[in-house]
């Protein structure tokens, strides 16, 4: 059988209701060509941006910093989003494409 999106996530919603939605935490990192010096520290201006739409939705959002040894600029400021995996994954996948970024982590339960 094939759900569409809506049907899923109606599902998703239906189960977290109820305590059971497989929650998931997504990192979506600094994007290389980000400028802090011209557009602030990346998970912050997000957090600004997103923050009470996305708390309005029952997601947890947050801001950090990562070291990621394999890259040329090893720290990277990360933007955090974390709830109900199949929500959480659609909003993380805008947010990617809106700002170019080549890397996101997922950390489950």
């Amino acid at each position: 059988m094939n759900y569409t999106d809506e049907e899923i996530l109606g599902l998703e919603e239906a189960l977290e209701t109820v305590g059971h939605a497989k929650h998931t935490r997504f990192a979506l990192v600094e994007p290389d060509e980000w400028n802090q010096k011209e557009m602030g520290v990346f998970g912050q201006v997000l957090l600004k941006t997103y923050s009470k739409e996305l708390e309005e939705q029952g997601l947890i959002v947050g801001s950090s910093h990562m070291l990621i040894p394999s890259l040329e600029r090893k720290g990277r400021s990360i933007f955090t989003i974390q709830g109900p995996s199949i929500k959480t994954r659609k909003i993380l996948d805008g947010l990617y494409e809106k700002y170019n970024c080549q890397m996101a982590l997922e950390f489950g339960e």
